[in-house]
Order: C-alpha cells, then sequence, then structure tokens
C-alpha cells in the first residue's frame, strides 16, 4: 500500500511540475529603430563652405561635419578682440583716481591740522576725486560690456560650424559646397545605431506582465536569416491607445557589431506561465 502512494505522489509531482514549467508563448510584431535618428539643421543662414564628412562616414559627438563660410564673423570676434584687450583707458582713469585721492588725504590732512586749506578747497578736491571715481567705474563698465560683445561674436561665429550632437554615421547630406543655406533648413542626417529600439504595440492584456528593465527575448529578421537577440524593457506606454486597445512598448537592444539593421521587422516574444499567471 505504502509503494502505491510514493507512485502516485511521484505523478502527482511530475504532473505539476510539467504544468508549471508549461508556458503560453505569445508574438508582436514590431520594427527595429536607430537609438538616435535626427535631421541636423543650421542655426543661421550662409552658405556652405565645406562638407567634412559625407554620406556613409562615421562622426564622432561634437565634430564638425558642415562649415559656413565664416570670415566676417572672424574679422568681427578679432575686432571684439582687441577692443577688450585694450586696457589702457581703464589703466589711465585707475591712475587718475589714485593720483586724486593722494591729493585727497594731503589736503584734508592739511584742512584739520593746519587749516591754511579752505573749505572751499577741500571740497573741490573731493568733487575731483569723485568724478575720477565715477569715470573708473565707467570705464569698468565699458570693460565688461566689451567682454559680453567678445562672447557674443564668437557665439555667432560657432553658429556657422555645425557639429554632430551625438556620435554616429551621416546617412544623407542635403547640399552640397557652395550652395545657400537658411537658417532652420536640414543639412544632412545622422544616425547612431551601435544601439537600437525594437518598438510594437502589444495588447494591454499582455503587456501587463511586462515591466520596466525587464529582459526579454526578440527574434529579428537580419538578411535572409532571423537572429536571436536579448533586450531590455525602457519603455511602456502609461496608457492604452483608446482605438486599438494596444500598448507602446521599446525595448533597447546593444548593436556594437552593427550587425542588426534599423527598419528591420521581428517579434517580441512574451512568455506567460499558464499555472502562475
Amino acid at each position: 500500500m505504502s509503494i502505491s502512494k510514493n507512485i502516485i505522489a511521484i505523478f502527482c509531482t511530475t504532473v505539476l511540475l510539467s504544468l508549471t514549467s508549461f508556458a503560453q508563448v505569445n508574438r508582436v510584431s514590431g520594427i527595429l529603430e536607430p537609438l538616435h535618428d535626427a535631421e541636423i539643421s543650421a542655426s543661421v543662414a550662409g552658405k556652405i563652405d565645406t562638407i567634412h564628412f559625407r554620406e556613409g562616414e562615421n562622426v564622432k559627438k561634437d565634430t564638425v561635419v558642415i562649415q559656413l563660410k565664416n570670415v566676417l564673423e572672424q574679422l568681427e570676434v578679432n575686432r571684439r578682440q582687441v577692443i577688450f584687450d585694450s586696457k589702457a583707458e581703464l589703466e589711465a582713469a585707475i591712475a587718475k583716481m589714485e593720483t586724486l585721492k593722494v591729493d585727497l588725504d594731503s589736503t584734508r590732512s592739511l584742512f584739520e591740522k593746519t587749516g591754511v586749506v579752505s573749505q572751499e578747497e577741500l571740497d573741490k578736491k573731493v568733487l575731483e576725486y569723485n568724478l575720477a571715481v565715477a569715470e573708473k567705474e565707467g570705464k569698468e563698465s565699458e570693460e565688461i560690456r566689451e567682454g559680453i560683445e567678445l562672447q557674443m561674436s564668437r557665439f555667432q561665429l560657432e553658429q556657422r560650424a555645425i557639429e554632430a550632437p551625438f556620435t554616429g554615421k551621416v546617412a544623407d547630406v542635403y547640399l552640397d559646397e557652395g550652395e545657400d543655406c537658411s537658417a532652420g533648413e536640414e543639412l544632412f542626417r545622422l544616425v547612431d545605431s551601435s544601439k537600437c529600439h525594437f518598438v510594437c504595440n502589444v495588447e494591454a492584456s499582455l503587456a501587463a506582465y511586462l515591466k520596466k528593465g525587464q529582459m526579454v527575448d526578440l527574434e529579428i529578421t537580419s538578411g535572409l536569416e532571423t537572429v536571436d537577440r536579448q533586450g531590455e524593457i525602457e519603455f511602456i506606454a502609461p496608457t492604452i491607445d483608446a482605438a486599438s486597445g494596444l500598448r507602446k512598448v521599446k525595448v533597447l537592444i546593444d548593436n556594437p557589431d552593427f550587425s542588426l539593421t534599423p527598419g528591420a521587422t521581428g517579434e517580441l516574444i512574451i512568455k506567460i506561465n499558464e499555472v502562475t499567471k
């Protein structure tokens, strides 16, 4: 009798383990998007002088991709720099103030100790010194203004160098050297696919089994084959689309060898345990 009970117990345990390990597999189609994909435009109007990177070339962050002609802007920076560096007027105003301060102190001492200097003469010295102080402060204000104007001219110069906002590959260049561009006009497209987002829309009932930071399995079409990848859920839409009943999900995938191509299709695999769900 005890042997029969043991057999029944083993059988029940085996069935329970089988049920626990059984998972419902759901597949959700989606598309691969690059981590960054931006149309880079000029913030000022100008004429294109040099294109340093062409389609298909890699470029690092903050590297100049397109240079607009900048002769006038460079000359303005040089002019402002000369004005800012010239301290002659300020130094003269400081020297004048210091000289008048010594004269005032001497006159005040004579007025207080000997009385050989009149009040009127002392007041005149005070006025002269106060005017010198005001002149010196005015020159200091001019110095500050000239520094600000120098910074503004440098900023205008920098705006004519169109840089890459992130490391990536130039996908398109829309104008050529010698052509004019207007402010806000798109000059080139930059793509970073070192990491990709797998983007899909998941039924609300399935999305309930997903959470941010969760590792999930994916199957991505790469050329003529399908490759298995793992990714981390980076975003789940906080709302359900009223029309479709779906929630947008974004999965971040590392792509250091660039073997995955943005625009490729694939599937997110959602496994739901039938016993524990």
